[in-house]
């Protein structure tokens, strides 16, 4: 529902005729068909249904001692020449000239909301509708000047409201500045936009009609309708901006979805990198640990490959190892034939080098009195140099088959 409210108005000079404009305002069934012209429409069958919301010129009239045939025109005179004599005798050194004849004392308003709006409303929360906003520009007389007559119209193709105010204001400041309160354009259009709020501060939910003062997106609309060859005028414009601006709000909520779009998109695009940062990571990390474990592994290969080796060397029933497996008893045995081996062994070496040292000492001595040694003196030395020096770059090696000699004998019994 399009519940747009608008009040136009237009200046009348002190020298122009309101007369007849005053019957046509409070117009009734007697004359309602002279002012069915100009394109008007009016159903003089609903004139009677009209509402007159202010009169002043009927009070000042109904008091005693006032002309029947007095006019709205000479009623007008009338408060022009009050407003003179209170200028004439103010004394605040404020204007104490006379109203110019050229001067604007009166303005014509008219309320005029959409049809969708106020169709929509039963007769009476019209009527209501239209004090309130009466009551708005009662309250701000220094824009829309002092009612003098305001009549609610049911008998037109549209309800609406006519008002005519003075532009005299009798108070204090005995002011008649047309100027000031119409104002520029941008004033005019700000006016218009505070008379709506102001209706919606009474909680009618309505809304300003086409801003088309300082109003960057209503010029866009008449350029190009400008650039088509087509005239943009204030009978014409309203559908036509309505459609303009429904395209130009589509286009700017499907820019809102894109950016809406791309920031999902950004945080999506942020969540993998990070995911992928921590999958190098773990990566990174599970590297480390596999060539961990392949040290392990190389070690415990080799660890695996000496006990094999030693097992290969004293495994099966008759080697140390096999006797790991022996019954109690019979691991004494093994161990005493084995003690047994080690000194036939020892006694084997003890003999050989009794048999050795003897000749090992002359082949010194002589080598020491610097004589040249016989060849089996020669020989003799290399004997004893590889039985000495082999079992000595041994001794690792031996050491750790000792070692383990002495674990296989150490078991219980």
């Amino acid at each position: 529902m399009r519940n747009k409210l608008s009040i136009n108005r237009k200046k009348l000079k002190r020298g122009s005729s309101v007369g007849n404009l005053y019957k046509e305002y409070t117009r009734d069934e007697s004359n309602a068909e002279y002012y069915d012209k100009d394109g008007r429409a009016i159903d003089t069958t609903k004139t009677g249904d009209n509402v007159t919301l202010v009169d002043v010129f009927a009070k000042f009239k109904a008091q005693d001692q006032v002309p029947d045939d007095l006019t709205f025109d000479d009623f007008r005179e009338v408060q022009i020449g009050i407003f003179d004599k209170a200028r004439a005798s103010r004394d605040d050194g404020g204007d104490s000239r006379r109203l110019r004849s050229d001067a604007v004392d009166i303005i014509t308003n008219v309320v005029q909301p959409s049809a969708e709006f106020i169709n929509s409303l039963s007769r009476e929360q019209q009527i209501e509708f239209f004090k309130d906003t009466l009551q708005v520009m009662v309250d701000d007389k220094g824009t829309w000047g002092t009612p003098l007559v305001a009549s609610v119209h049911f008998d037109e193709t549209t309800p609406h409201m006519q008002v005519m105010t003075s532009t005299l204001n009798h108070d204090d400041q005995l002011g008649a500045s047309v100027n000031k309160m119409f104002g520029n354009k941008t004033k005019m259009s700000r006016d218009q936009s505070r008379f709506v709020e102001q209706v919606q501060a009474k909680g009618w939910q309505v809304e300003r009609g086409i801003q088309r003062v300082d109003n960057p997106h209503y010029q866009n609309f008449r350029d190009e309708m400008t650039s088509q060859g087509l005239e943009v005028t204030r009978l014409n414009d309203e559908e036509a901006f309505a459609m303009f601006e429904r395209k130009r709000e589509a286009h700017t909520q499907k820019e809102k979805d894109l950016d809406s779009r791309e920031k999902t998109l950004d945080a999506r695009e942020k969540n993998l990198d990070d995911r992928a940062e921590k999958n190098h990571h773990h990566l990174k990390i599970l590297l480390t640990r596999e060539k961990k474990l392949k040290e392990r592994e190389d070690s415990m290969s080799e660890s695996m490959g000496f006990f094999d080796n030693f097992y290969a060397d004293n495994g099966g029933p008759g080697g140390m190892m096999g006797a790991l497996h022996l019954a109690p008893q019979q691991k004494v045995l093994f161990a005493v034939e084995k003690v047994m081996q080690v000194q036939n062994v020892i006694k084997h070496k003890e003999a050989w080098i009794k048999d050795k040292l003897p000749r090992a000492e002359k082949a010194a001595s002589v080598i020491q009195k610097g004589a040249q040694p016989s060849k089996i003196d020669l020989e003799l030395a290399r004997e004893i140099f590889d039985s000495v020096i082999e079992p000595t770059q041994g001794t690792v090696e031996q050491r750790q088959k000792s070692q383990s000699v002495e674990r296989e004998l150490d078991f219980d019994i």
